[in-house]
């Protein structure tokens, strides 16, 4: 490489560089995202809708492919609508939607029926956080939609009060969700969790709060902002009326534990760009007529208030009403009933993370109310909220090979029926797709079109996130799973909305959504049919007999990612280790064994890495000794490459004839950095997506490098570098917004290891190769500037001991008579170096046993170079 191609890269790498500097993340602009506009659009979507406007069964892009919700009856098993009846019914349930809330007897021409009582909106809280609560959650449900609000992990450590799963972005104090309402200027608590510093302090619902220690509360912003300078540990006093009576509570704050499932919002760094999300409930459900002309909508179960019964570890949902009399007499003719429950853990396995428990049992009845048979179909939303911790950092791993360039976000779908065992849709492909012009197209696990059954019975589908996943199982009547038959499910984006007010598309809004594509919020959407599977005729499997009801059961699996703990609900396919698996498998069992030996997993990834480089010890001094026996023959391959510097075929063949000289196969040190690699990258697989790694601190009891699973946060410069720098210090720039000491420290000790094995060059192309070597490794290390912290400890630790191998193994003896040559040769070309001639001028002419050639011709020589210094 002459230096005219190394300066093109060097220019162009500024080049880069400069235009990262014009195009990259700006800083957030808060004002506006706070002052988003309701009326944006999905970019190139339909702007005539309104919000909250569903046009289902089909995608919430708005102005998409309504493919998804009619290809019924075929054989007899799937339901016989087409396609354009899909879409006459989408535009049925709009108008029903646009026009409030009517009910079934109103869309069919009958007359108005009396006013229907409205339900008030609730929270209900179930389980507990207490440290010995008997559930794995703390779940709060809300009555809006019959739906799950927030799903909290409550697990401790193993004989210990501290959570096994806490929030990592959260470092503020956690008094629990209080889910505050503000009116009229008051705070009014709507829910207060079992077992949490609320409860503790004695809150109820319905509580105003008018103070938080010093400051006052007239809006849940002051009461966020007062709670967002605390810390964990530290005790608080509120104040707040109670029935007129003004009182004052003290609570310790405690550690916040994760969410796994939680009201959808955006990260602060989002906010312009995803600042109005059109977000549908958890596991909110949709009512459908699936049999005549269209899939035609039912009432608006989705948008409205449910009646709720409430247990000890259950919460029942009623829609419209729980009284059958008080529906009959609104001129409604179908009751939907959903419960959720939660499982009780025994004690013996309150620490046993694999116990089958991280669950709620999840029931659907649809019951036909009136004289005439009918028929009745529903549609089940995904999670919402599922972690984004580790979006701008993680190295996320998925299992299907046909979604091999498929990138993942913080959030994907994952999915299985019989036909296909794995389907993944990861996060940014979803985005694209449910904005993108003329591709609004739902992206497909079950396809109404398709034809094969197997392709209809649905195993699972979920929302999953780096080292957290929710999915709906399907059951049967005894609580075990079992495939169930789905007429469509498909996955898409929540509705995000780009246009301003004059429906024109924000380029500013636009241009941020991509740089956050990993973190849209993504979901699904499961369509069922409540079919009559024991009716012998196709067409009455449809129909539900007068006062008949159909009970669907299912599983909501929300949980870690724990590998013994996903194969207990047959999901274990969301955990993979990609092409390397059968070397990162058992390297990871080996880790936990260490980590239960020594009780610190970042000396157990050291002792994993020592064990690994002993193993292979005997391949990699191989590679050593390669090293050492090039940087011997540098002398002479230097005198070669001097002698024929300008025919390169002689200059080959004599290098091949000093290596089979000195017995040398440059190669070998090729075939043994094969051999290691899949072991290596096998461990490295492994270390990135171990869930166990997560909240393991380097040094117990220091803040810094408290996450092995992530980079070690030595200082957050993003919130003193300037500006412009951004396109680096951004979370989504080139560094991240922490400034991490970790991987400086491996780039470091990886530039000294190849200083150390990398023989001196013997021409200008050879140091100029190794300058751009160098160049590239510091390129690396900016790649991997936000590699997780217990990767570093790996490459730190693999480093030092090649480095230590170096240093410890002897060179290769050589024969005396090759060894008197290579040093004569070594003298020879320090000669040159001294008298300041050309290279080669010595070592070019073959030496005699009385060197009478060689002397004359370093006489020449120095005559020569005299003549011209005095010149």
């Amino acid at each position: 490489m002459d230096r005219r191609t190394l300066f093109l890269m060097i220019a162009a790498s500024w080049i880069l560089v400069v235009v990262m500097m014009f195009n990259g993340p700006k800083p957030e602009k808060k004002d506006a995202a706070e002052n988003g506009d309701e009326s944006a659009e999905v970019e190139n979507g339909d702007a005539s809708k309104k919000e909250g406007e569903n046009s289902d069964p089909a995608d919430d892009s708005k102005g998409g492919n309504k493919k998804d919700a009619a290809d019924p009856g075929k054989d007899g098993k799937k339901q016989s609508d087409s396609e354009q009846a899909a879409k006459d019914g989408e535009n049925q349930k709009g108008q029903q939607d646009e026009n409030g809330d009517k009910d079934d007897s109103e869309s069919k021409g009958q007359p108005e029926t009396p006013k229907r009582r409205q339900v008030e909106q609730k929270f209900i809280s179930v389980g507990s956080l207490a440290t010995d609560s008997s559930y794995r959650f703390l779940a709060t449900f809300d009555s809006h939609a019959g739906s799950i609000h927030r799903l909290e992990l409550v697990q401790r450590r193993k004989k210990s009060e501290r959570l096994k799963y806490k929030d990592l972005e959260i470092r503020y104090g956690y008094l629990g969700h209080l889910d505050l309402k503000d009116e009229n200027d008051i705070c009014i608590i709507q829910t207060v969790g079992n077992g949490t510093p609320a409860a503790a302090a004695g809150l109820q619902v319905g509580d105003v709060i008018t103070r938080f220690d010093d400051a006052e509360v007239k809006s849940r912003l002051d009461f966020e902002t007062a709670l967002r300078k605390t810390k964990h540990g530290q005790e608080i006093v509120l104040t707040y009326t109670r029935g007129g009576k003004e009182q004052t509570a003290t609570a310790k704050l405690a550690r916040q534990p994760l969410e796994v499932i939680r009201p959808t919002s955006v990260p602060e760094l989002a906010e312009f760009a995803f600042a109005n999300v059109d977000f549908r409930k958890s596991y909110s459900l949709s009512l459908f007529e699936p049999l005549g002309s269209t899939w035609k909508p039912i009432g608006n179960a989705q948008d409205e208030n449910w009646e709720a019964e409430v247990g000890d570890d259950f919460v029942r949902f009623y829609y419209p009403y729980k009284d059958e009399t008080e529906i009959k007499k609104a001129g409604i003719g179908y009751q939907v009933i959903k419960t959720f429950k939660l499982p009780v853990v025994t004690e013996e396995d309150r620490d046993n993370v694999s116990a089958k428990n991280y669950h709620i049992d999840f029931d659907v009845e649809v019951k036909n109310l009136t004289d005439e048979p009918k028929s009745y179909a529903y549609r089940l939303d995904g999670p919402n909220g599922l972690p984004t911790e580790d979006w701008w950092f993680a190295i996320k791993i998925h299992g299907e090979w046909s979604a091999v360039f498929s990138q993942a976000g913080a959030r994907d779908v994952v999915a299985s029926t019989t036909s296909r065992s794995f389907h993944f849709i990861g996060g940014p492909k979803i985005y694209t797709n449910g904005t993108k012009a003329n591709q609004k197209k739902p992206l497909y696990v079950i396809d109404p079109s398709s034809e094969n059954d197997n392709a209809h019975d649905l195993n699972y589908i979920g929302v999953d996130s780096h080292y957290f996943v929710s999915a709906l199982i399907p059951t049967n009547s005894e609580g075990e799973m079992a495939p169930r038959y789905t007429y469509s499910a498909y996955a898409m984006p929540q509705f995000v909305k780009m246009y301003d007010e004059d429906k024109t598309t924000d380029p500013q809004r636009k241009k941020e959504a991509k740089w956050y594509r990993k973190l849209v919020p993504v979901n699904f959407k499961a369509y069922f049919s409540c079919l009559n599977l024991e009716a012998e005729e196709a067409a009455e499997r449809h129909m539900m007999a007068p006062n008949q009801s159909v009970k669907h059961t299912f599983m909501i699996f929300a949980g870690p990612k724990e590998p013994a703990l996903l194969q207990e609900y047959n999901i274990d396919d969301t955990v993979t280790y990609g092409w390397f698996a059968a070397f990162s498998w058992p390297l990871v069992k080996l880790l936990h064994l260490f980590f239960a030996i020594i009780g610190n997993y970042a000396i157990a990834i050291v002792l994993l890495t020592v064990l690994v480089r002993l193993a292979m010890m005997r391949f990699s001094r191989k590679m050593v000794l390669n090293s050492q026996m090039m940087q011997l023959l540098a002398p002479e391959i230097k005198a070669i490459a001097e002698k024929y510097k300008d025919d390169f075929q002689a200059k080959s063949r004599a290098q091949q004839e000093l290596f089979k000289k000195y017995n040398y196969n440059p190669f070998s040190g090729c075939l043994v950095m094969l051999i290691q690699l899949p072991v290596f990258i096998g461990l490295y697989r492994g270390l990135s997506v171990d869930m166990a790694l997560r909240d393991q601190p380097l040094i117990p009891g220091v803040e810094w490098c408290s996450n092995l699973a992530g980079p070690d946060q030595l200082w957050r410069w993003a919130d003193s570098l300037p500006a412009y720098m951004s396109f680096l210090t951004h979370e989504t720039g080139w560094l991240g917004p922490y400034f991490n000491i970790l991987p400086i420290i491996s780039v470091v000790l990886m530039l000294i290891q190849q200083k150390l094995f990398t023989p001196p060059p013997t021409d200008e192309q050879q140091a100029m190769m190794q300058k751009v070597m160098t160049f590239m490794m510091v390129f690396i290390g900016v790649i991997f500037f936000k590699v997780p912290a217990g990767l570093c400890i790996y490459f730190i630790t693999s480093t030092l001991w090649a480095i230590l191998e170096k240093k410890l193994v002897p060179p290769p003896q050589l024969p005396e008579h090759l060894q008197e040559r290579l040093d004569k040769l070594k003298e020879l070309q320090a000669k040159e170096k001294e008298d300041g001639v050309e290279p080669g001028t010595y070592t070019a002419v073959k030496t005699t046993a009385g060197g009478n050639a060689t002397r004359k011709h370093t006489d020449r020589a120095k005559k020569k170079s005299q003549k011209n210094r005095r010149k």
